[in-house]
């Protein structure tokens, strides 16, 4: 568990107090085919309760998918790339799908203790070839009082958890009446490509559609909150089935599990996977 105290200071509020931040973008490039591109959406902090987008890409057999949406304080993604299998020289392919999806809130708190529970729900299934080139990134965080600008500005990221299936509480302290503007970010980065010794198709599948949110529960009698947009964050929201969200369809190759060696900058890096290292 992590503590974080506060002695008095008013947060910094956003403007407008309470809203969402939507970026997506894909891309699907296959050599001696048309590119399929998407450059996406870029809301920025505006002030409502719901989003959403979707695109689909294909350049020959090389895909690209997204569904996403932000729906009150539940944020949910859908994000899949793949390659086709083609011998032992396939030439170049290249396909991503990527997201930042950001919900804010600001929060009126009298003096006492909460716990800030963190909820990540969701999958991440690969099938990744020797040869094959990916960039994968799957992650929630708290932001307290932070500016999100996509890919720019990720500023108050307080925590993260960087795998589906997680859960962290968190526990901010105030010894007097205080505005924070508190805000759940969900990042898919969703890239995978192919070298000339790629012998076998590949996928990556981000299944985040089960729901990324936080709850506020206060720990000191007496102590009690309201927010900007009316929301309660009191206990976990129930999640809406997201027609969107495509089954899990059986691939017919078996999963080759490797180990990967990191290049690169960390805004930038590109996974080489290659057997036994």
């Amino acid at each position: 568990m992590l503590c974080l105290a506060t002695s008095g200071l008013a947060g910094s509020t956003a403007s407008p107090s309470f809203g969402l931040t939507f970026f997506d973008q894909g891309l699907a490039c296959q050599l001696g085919s048309p590119c399929g591109s998407y450059p996406g959406v870029n809301v920025q902090n505006s002030p409502q309760l719901s989003y959403s987008d979707t695109f689909s890409l294909s350049s020959a057999s090389t895909t690209s998918t997204f569904s996403g949406s932000i729906d009150g304080t539940l944020l949910h993604a859908f994000s899949a790339t793949s390659f086709p299998s083609g011998g032992t020289f396939q030439g170049y392919t290249n396909a991503f799908s990527n997201a930042d999806e950001y919900w804010f809130d600001t929060f009126n708190f009298m003096p006492g203790t909460y716990s800030i529970n963190l909820v990540f729900d969701g999958t991440v299934a690969q099938n990744l070839p020797l040869g094959s080139l990916f960039d994968l990134k799957d992650a929630f965080s708290l932001v307290e009082n932070g500016t999100i600008v996509p890919g720019n500005d990720y500023d108050g990221v307080v925590s993260t958890l960087y795998y589906p299936g997680s859960e962290q509480s968190i526990q901010l302290s105030f010894s007097s009446s205080t505005s924070v503007t508190l805000g759940g970010l969900l990042q898919v980065r969703n890239q995978i490509g192919t070298s000339d010794g790629s012998q076998a198709g590949g996928s990556l599948t981000i299944d985040d559609a089960d729901t990324a949110y936080f709850t506020v529960t206060p720990l000191t009698d007496g102590a009690a909150l309201t927010t900007a947009s009316g929301e309660t964050y009191a206990s976990a929201p129930v999640a809406t089935p997201e027609p969107w969200a495509p089954p899990f369809v059986a691939i017919g190759v078996m999963l080759l599990l490797t180990r990967c060696s990191i290049s690169g900058t960390p805004a930038t890096r590109f996974r080489a996977c290659s057997e036994g290292r």
